[in-house]
């Protein structure tokens, strides 16, 4: 990790470009707090829902199904075996494949997508 006291604060031209990890995570979290903030937060979360409507209904369907215990969410990555988060990938978003998902911990779920 950058040591924080030789990067953190850094300036270009007078604008600020780098914060630490710690640093802008708190940073966030009291935007997100501020008026400005949530509505920022919901205008990128209609964006983001309106460009990927078959994602976002997948994942809708895929988690009533496991909050109504109609699909059941394995406690390990079906690929490693941890016992780690687990997170369903889809292989395809199409009309009656939205349970039809594997099982991976983050790390596997992000080396699956940098494939």
């Amino acid at each position: 990790m950058v040591d924080r006291a030789v990067k953190h604060g850094k300036s270009k031209g007078g604008v600020r470009y780098y914060r630490c990890n710690p640093c802008n995570t708190d940073h966030m979290r009291k935007y997100y707090r501020t008026k400005k903030g949530r509505e920022r937060v919901g205008v990128a979360a209609k964006k983001s829902y309106r460009k990927y409507k078959k994602k976002q209904y997948a994942r809708s369907v895929l988690n009533q199904a496991v909050q109504a215990g109609k699909v059941e969410k394995p406690k390990s990555c079906s690929k490693c075996k941890e016992r780690k988060r687990i997170d369903g990938h889809h292989e395809s978003y199409a009309r009656g494949f939205e349970l039809d998902v594997i099982w991976l911990c983050r790390t596997c779920h992000t080396l699956l997508h940098k494939k």
